[in-house]
């Protein structure tokens, strides 16, 4: 009996592990067609139109701002412009995307292309580009800022914005040249219909589609996100430790000089009441308070972009999570992405993965206004009227009348 039950617990382990290794084609989905419907409707078309659309407006305002604060002036413009760039090409392509989900789902049949296939090759992939895009820019902004934190003296001139413009091209370069070689192995061309005469226009798979979409797989995708997942945690939480305690040091720095300020001030005015000169006094507690403002104010202005920085991190973490989830669960059981199973599984998660980050690539623009007070200005003069400018275009109306 205990050979027996030891035999079929052999054979039952056996049985699973061949199923993994060579995953059967499972018709049945744990998924049924009306919920996929309901939220490609939902989360496709409906909310992801209104985030592309919103944050493609949005972006557009960020990189028209950035541009007149000056591209080139500082390195951390430069950065948030180009990450502007990769957010606008996500809702955008998002936006378009949503579009073609609407045309697909209101079973168009005179039109000579199949819309999902030719969406997937069309707006999917371009979309995906952008998305790791996006998850690069942000991990070498957060490196950038770590290492000038850490480090300022000794990076000084290794993130100018000379070298600056060589990273943050290299990274576009790199995102856009690495998908080449899918594209080449799938492209759009005549796909007869299967069991009827029609041809129509879809995606022609290459002979080398397998080998490529897996190198895609395991190199931009996989080692990608957690690559840069791994060093957008490991330097948002060193870069908020040192601010932290760079602050507390500074406070206690100020404190001292406050105080040894007053002792100044009340030797400078005993020795006026006494008729004595004191130029000298003078002089150091003007110089202590001049260094004091002006290194509080550098400080201030680098606390803000850290703060700006940080916040960015955690939005794109809490965004980027659906991504990372259905990663675990594509290693977990590869049948995932081959089974029929997994099939419309696989679709919603893309769905979420699509909104998500759309979200995070639209919502910048709040962080922006919040945190920079360069960027607010430039905003409220050009799309704020405020009650000083109303008041001052009254006055010209009525002076003309």
């Amino acid at each position: 009996m205990f050979t027996a039950v030891g035999n079929s617990t052999i054979n039952a382990t056996w049985t699973t592990i061949t199923r993994f290794l060579r995953p059967e084609d499972d018709r049945r989905p744990i998924v049924d067609a009306v919920t996929v419907y309901v939220l490609t409707l939902i989360l496709g078309i409906t909310i992801g139109f209104i985030c592309g659309f919103f944050g493609t407006v949005t972006n557009i305002i960020n990189i028209f701002i950035f541009v007149k604060q000056g591209i080139f002036s500082e390195g951390s413009i430069l950065n948030l412009f180009s990450l502007s760039l990769a957010d606008l090409g996500v809702c955008f392509m998002n936006m378009l995307l949503s579009t073609s989900y609407l045309v697909y789902r209101l079973e168009i049949t005179y039109l000579p292309l199949n819309p999902r296939i030719v969406s997937i090759l069309i707006l999917g992939w371009p979309l995906k580009i952008f998305i790791g895009l996006n998850r690069m820019l942000t991990a070498y902004i957060a490196f950038e800022r770590c290492m000038c934190v850490v480090m300022p003296f000794r990076v000084k001139g290794m993130f100018a914005s000379r070298r600056a413009f060589i990273y943050l091209l290299s990274i576009f370069v790199y995102g856009f040249s690495s998908h080449i070689q899918f594209f080449a192995t799938n492209y759009i061309g005549d796909v007869k219909v299967q069991g009827t005469n029609i041809t129509t226009l879809g995606i022609v798979h290459g002979t080398d589609r397998d080998i490529w979409h897996g190198l895609l797989f395991y190199g931009n995708y996989m080692a990608l996100h957690l690559l840069t997942a791994f060093i957008v945690v490991v330097c948002t939480i060193i870069t908020s430790s040192y601010v932290r305690v760079s602050k507390e040091w500074r406070n206690r720095v100020s404190r001292a000089n406050d105080d040894s300020n007053n002792t100044v001030g009340s030797i400078d005015n005993h020795a006026t009441r006494n008729g004595s000169k004191s130029s000298k006094f003078e002089s150091e507690a003007t110089c202590k308070a001049k260094n004091t403002t002006l290194s509080k104010a550098n400080f201030d202005k680098e606390a803000r972009l850290v703060k700006m920085i940080t916040t960015i991190s955690i939005i794109f973490c809490v965004c980027y999570s659906p991504d990372f989830t259905m990663l675990v669960m594509t290693l977990a059981d590869r049948r995932f992405n081959t089974g029929r199973q997994y099939e419309r599984l696989d679709h919603i998660m893309h769905e979420l993965i699509f909104l998500f980050a759309t979200i995070n690539s639209s919502i910048n623009i709040f962080i922006y206004y919040r945190i920079s007070t360069k960027y607010r200005q430039i905003f409220q003069s050009y799309f704020c009227k405020t009650k000083e400018k109303k008041v001052s275009e009254w006055n010209a109306v009525t002076t003309v009348r």
